[in-house]
């Protein structure tokens, strides 16, 4: 691939799409023009007028698996995944087998993403060992996730104790508000159409509560991640003057409701995620709060599981679904419906999780290029069989979609490019 290149388009800037040509040289921007622009001994992309040229989305919560869980996915395919939705940079759950919480599984961890060109971040679990915090910190790390099961297992004591260190060390806690104790003792039977009562709405509001008030008497920042309920949002807005605290939710929890998801797909386990899809109410007001800027930014929840284990019954079908591909064309359908504004997707899902993950992808002069192009005209359905994934399937199939990832770029690679526009791209393949 060549290493000088312009590439001309529109560019969203100041609340407007204006044409652009940004020029690149080994990786970098070197210069930014109005209007078309040529230069001698460069290659030239020119992009009909319905293209736009962006800085790259940011995915601050997936889960990548490998290690033991490799026939689910791998950094590999997951980054492929990322590529094919206009990802340039993800944020790594630590919920893989084994577990990234000590600093000997940390370092395979980040050994093996040494061979990524994504962007990789990586949020380490509960430590097993709080005096391997420091080294860690040492290693990059900006933020610990705390899961439900996580005060069963290591207790009220060593969760104080880990709060008290991410104020010293300046990390954020990431957490899964789900009260435990209320989802244990459910007697609803066990069943796909009853996922939403066994792990009830208020066992999210309890969660929720309870992780304000230590991030009050403690101080550390605090971070809600995959909010499925517009409580959440009551409950954190009144707290924001006090304490660093922000929140995110997913595509899924505002496009679809529970039953909604189960009528449109042929393998209920497909719906199966935690917290689950909730009702029609939740996800029509969970969708006003965020058109109305009280969500800080969108994750997908990238959670891929093989198509036989979302095809077992209920109590043995895990949860969760793949979303790196999905979560950008849903966004862009929610902008072209005239839902959200082409601002709002840029800071949903590129500008608020960049800032968050602490990664720098603006499309600057002497910054990297990490460039994701869109063609703005283009409608589809959604058809998992195309992913890049190991999990082909989501609970958006047939989804119809306006907005299709044209071509990623990372520090000026052309990473990936869909299969239509392959022409577009050929002077500098």
């Amino acid at each position: 691939m060549t290493s000088k290149f312009i590439i001309t388009g529109k560019v969203f800037n100041h609340d407007k799409f204006v044409r652009k040509s940004i020029i690149i040289n080994n990786g970098k921007i070197v210069d930014i023009k109005d209007g078309t622009y040529s230069k001698s001994s460069y290659r030239i992309i020119n992009l009909p007028e319905k293209f736009i040229i962006c800085q790259g989305f940011v995915d601050a919560h997936v889960h990548c698996r490998d290690f033991q869980e490799s026939h689910k996915e791998t950094l590999k395919t997951c980054e492929e995944a990322a590529f094919a939705g206009g990802v340039v940079a993800i944020g790594d759950m630590p919920n893989t087998r084994p577990r990234i919480n000590n600093l000997e599984v940390l370092l395979r961890r980040l050994e093996l993403a040494k061979k990524l060109k994504i962007i990789y971040k990586v949020h380490v679990g509960v430590p097993e060992d709080l005096n391997e915090i420091e080294k860690m910190v040492k290693l990059g790390v900006k933020s610990i996730k705390i899961y439900p099961e996580d005060w069963v297992e290591y207790g009220h004591r060593h969760i104080m104790s880990l709060l008290k260190l991410a104020r010293k060390y300046n990390l954020i806690i990431i957490t899964h508000c789900e009260d435990l104790d209320m989802i244990m003792y459910s007697r609803y039977i066990h069943d796909f159409k009853f996922h939403n009562k066994i792990r009830c709405r208020q066992a999210e509001i309890v969660a929720t509560l309870s992780m304000i008030k230590l991030a009050l008497k403690y101080g550390f920042k605090l971070h809600i991640t995959h909010t499925s309920i517009p409580d959440v949002i009551d409950c954190v807005n009144p707290v924001r003057r006090y304490i660093d605290i922000t929140i995110d939710t997913t595509p899924h929890y505002v496009l679809l409701s529970q039953d909604e998801c189960l009528d449109r797909v042929n393998v209920s386990g497909y719906c199966k995620v935690n917290p689950p899809l909730r009702d029609v109410k939740d996800r029509v007001k969970l969708l006003d709060y965020l058109t109305k800027g009280h969500v800080d930014f969108i994750v997908s929840d990238h959670a891929p599981h093989s198509v036989e284990e979302k095809c077992s019954e209920y109590s043995r079908c895990p949860s969760g679904f793949p979303g790196l591909e999905t979560t950008l064309p849903l966004l862009l359908t929610l902008w072209k419906n005239q839902i959200l504004s082409f601002r709002d997707v840029l800071k949903l899902y590129s500008i608020n999780p960049s800032n968050f993950l602490n990664v720098n992808i603006d499309v600057s002069i002497n910054n990297y290029a990490y460039l994701t192009i869109i063609d703005s005209e283009k409608d589809y359905v959604i058809n998992p069989e195309e992913f890049k994934s190991k999990a082909k399937y989501s609970p958006f199939i047939n989804f119809k979609v306006k907005g299709r990832v044209v071509a990623t770029f990372v520090k000026g690679e052309l990473v990936y490019v869909h299969t239509d526009y392959l022409d577009l791209f050929s002077t500098i393949m």
